[in-house]
């Protein structure tokens, strides 16, 4: 995951960077974390198997 400075991530999809208070992530088990911005998780949703993460603020600096 690319965090920046300012609590910024990027997005895995369309690598715009946003918000982490924006940001989403779908994950499975601990091993991959896909952040993602709204627009990019309304056009893939959630795959089977992933689970769907809101709060990413844990990883705010």
């Amino acid at each position: 995951m690319d965090i920046t400075d300012d609590n910024q991530i990027r997005c895995s999809r369309c690598d715009e960077y946003i918000s982490l208070d924006d940001a989403v992530a779908i994950e499975k088990g601990v091993s991959i974390v896909k952040p993602l911005c709204h627009d990019c998780l309304g056009v893939i949703g959630v795959p089977k198997g992933y689970d769907l993460s809101r709060d990413l603020s844990y990883l705010k600096r």
